[in-house]
């Protein structure tokens, strides 16, 4: 018994320090690697075995497989996220684009509507109210005809204006009654906004722009709506924007046409000043250079009046002698 006994004391705890710690080791990678343990009873062959090995490693390859079907189930619903927020960033933003876009037809059409009412002088008195009521009712290409003829003597507006009205024509009316009643509805929501936010613009720095009704309605429809309505409304608001496309292009073309004849004007009068510099530089030149000749002439005629007054005393002086 007391050899048995200090046979396992060295084992226990007297033992050399370098194998516990290696026993620990492979104690950790066991416990790290295997995480359930399993039991394995009485096997009478190595083919019983076998069959048990296959079904552990099969059990493993089940966990690490649902493992994979979780993070895949996560980055889908990610995905999905960002996929949301970006669809509701893009139609926040083409709505916002539209906004602007009608801001910027309303202002132009209000100058194109402001024209006519300053020419209707020099007409004849009867075609001057047809062009005076039709821009508010509807027909609008009717109306900056007048200004784009007298418009030609002072400014270069004829070419784009005609061509904004051809465009115009080309459009289907119902386009044009639902941008009126599309304008209409939103110029009520923005004069209430620009009254809302200029008190609070005197000691306050004003806050982000807010969506209007016709944007949020949009919003609405795109959440409750199928594939189908999507695109049909998608189909509608294509063909608007060509229009206000069309517009705000013609509008460009035009400006671009006024700069450009601007800045022939312009280079016109330069060359036209820079003749001028020419011409008060050459002459003054010739100015300097007559002068110079009439020096030089004086000069000689007065050398000439001293040769002749030596001649006539040495002929003088000359004859006495004789």
């Amino acid at each position: 018994m007391s050899g048995a006994g200090g046979g396992k004391r060295p084992t226990g705890g007297d033992s050399p320090p370098g194998p516990p710690e290696k026993k620990l080791k492979k104690e950790e990678k066991t416990t790290t690697t295997l995480i359930e343990p399993i039991r394995i009873g009485g096997v009478s062959s190595t083919e019983e075995m076998d069959m048990k090995v296959i079904q552990f490693k099969n059990k493993k390859l089940c966990e690490r497989l649902e493992q994979r079907q979780a993070l895949e189930d996560e980055l889908r619903e990610k995905i999905e996220k960002l996929e949301k927020r970006q669809a509701t960033d893009d139609t926040t933003l083409i709505a916002l684009l539209e906004e602007n876009i009608h801001e910027l037809l309303q202002r132009v059409e209000s100058k194109d509507t402001a024209a006519p009412v300053q020419t209707p002088a020099t007409p004849p008195v009867p075609d001057i109210p047809v062009p005076a009521a039709a821009p508010l009712s509807g027909p609008e290409p009717s109306a900056p005809l007048p200004a784009s003829i007298e418009g030609e003597d002072g400014l270069p507006q004829p070419p784009p204006s005609a061509e904004a009205v051809y465009e115009e024509q080309q459009q289907p009316v119902q386009e044009k009654e639902q941008m009126q009643e599309q304008k209409q509805q939103q110029q009520l929501p923005d004069s209430v906004e620009k009254s809302a936010d200029e008190p609070v613009q005197d000691g306050i720095p004003a806050p982000p722009p807010t969506l209007s009704e016709s944007a949020k309605s949009f919003l609405a429809t795109l959440d409750n709506s199928s594939e189908e309505e999507l695109t049909l409304q998608l189909q509608d608001r294509m063909q608007f924007s060509k229009g206000a496309v069309a517009c705000m292009v013609c509008i460009f073309d035009r400006l671009h046409t006024t700069i450009d004849e601007l800045c022939t004007r312009v280079q016109s009068a330069v060359c036209e000043d820079d003749s001028q510099r020419e011409i008060i530089a050459t002459n003054r030149t010739l100015l300097e250079e007559h002068n110079r000749l009439q020096d030089l002439a004086y000069s000689l005629q007065g050398k000439h009046h001293k040769i002749k007054k030596c001649l006539l005393s040495s002929m003088s002086a000359y004859l006495n002698d004789f």
